[in-house]
């Protein structure tokens, strides 16, 4: 039998086509293999600037409240400082007039004397 250069062309254009097919569907299998890769990836970041994001804002509202109680409090101990102020100017008065009385009673008991230093 005779060869002729069809069949053996149409054979050999059979088998480039299915080369051809089986290397296109490597290559759609590696893209599909990436694309599920980077979609994971995607995911996973999602989720974790999720929980970022929730842990962000209960930080943010707790740091509100401690910010708010801390006011609260300056404001109390500005209130205290200002009321034991005037209380130790109120002592400090009452003092001086007890002194003052101290060397009244200094010098009428002891008339030759000199009053005490400092006095």
């Amino acid at each position: 039998m005779k060869h002729d250069g069809r069949n053996s062309h149409a054979t050999g254009s059979a088998a480039t086509g299915s080369r051809n097919y089986r290397r296109m569907e490597e290559e759609l299998s590696d893209l599909k293999n990436q694309l599920e890769t980077v979609t994971r990836e995607r995911d996973k970041q999602k989720e974790q600037l999720i929980r970022q994001g929730t842990m962000y804002q209960e930080l943010d509202e707790a740091y509100g409240r401690l910010s708010q109680d801390a006011t609260s409090e300056k404001m109390a101990c500005e209130e205290l400082i200002d009321q034991l102020t005037k209380e130790n100017e109120g002592l400090k008065e009452e003092n001086k007039q007890y002194q003052d009385s101290i060397k009244e009673v200094d010098y009428i008991e002891q008339p030759d004397k000199p009053s005490r230093p400092g006095y």
